[in-house]
């Protein structure tokens, strides 16, 4: 339910702010700038919105972790680069949309690969996704032979993309607490899929690599 509500809030104050931005592509169909950032924001949302349906219809875990530290920074890492322009917003954080070409192109393609690699990853993990970590069943075909946690390493790619286009101290912050918290959720993860599956054990020998194949 919490999960739930957060996705609500935060989506409904994503398209508030997205409103203005398509008012200005609309008034001016040249201004690429103001045409990729909706687009990109676009397609986050679609990405947040599978995994939120997929949350709901997932299937009780075998074993899961709810202690306070973990459930915080679960939330965090779920929900901040959905957050990051609604919080910006609120604490008057200056974000600036950078419409410089480059910055454009770079976006898009971290964007676009990471949400990507994203979405594949979820097709294989299907109603066993979770935001806190939990246990149902062991997957280990498609991205999962590559590394354990390519949904993680998709949501951080993506997240250099956001930075990218909107860039300032505030979102660089929030990325580097963003990749910390998803960090914190693959050592947390790990000791329940170890505990709760048998072959996790194997699994994780055989595909040695957290986030990115042979660094981490």
């Amino acid at each position: 339910m919490i999960p739930g509500a957060v996705f609500v809030i935060l989506a409904t104050v994503q398209v508030q702010l997205l409103a203005p931005e398509l008012t200005v592509a609309y008034n001016d169909a040249s201004n690429i700038g103001a045409i990729t950032l909706i687009i990109n924001r676009l397609l986050f949302l679609a990405f947040v919105s599978a995994v939120a349906l997929i949350y709901v219809f997932r299937k009780p875990p075998a074993l899961g972790r709810r202690d306070p530290i973990t459930f915080v920074v679960s939330m965090y890492a779920s929900f901040i680069l959905l957050a990051l322009r609604p919080v910006a917003h609120l604490i008057h954080a200056p974000v600036v949309f950078n419409s410089s070409p480059t910055a454009i192109l770079v976006s898009n393609v971290f964007l676009i690969s990471g949400f990507a690699l994203a979405a594949y990853s979820l097709a294989y993990l299907r109603f066993n996704f979770s935001i806190l970590p939990e246990a149902r069943s062991l997957v280990t075909g498609g991205p999962y032979r590559l590394v354990r946690h390519p949904i993680y390493l998709g949501e951080i790619i993506g997240g250099f993309g956001l930075v990218v286009i909107l860039f300032s101290w505030f979102s660089l912050a929030v990325l580097i607490t963003f990749i910390a918290a998803q960090l914190y959720r693959t050592y947390v993860e790990e000791g329940v899929l170890v505990e709760a599956l048998p072959g996790y054990v194997a699994y994780r020998l055989k595909t040695p690599h957290r986030l990115i194949p042979g660094v981490i």
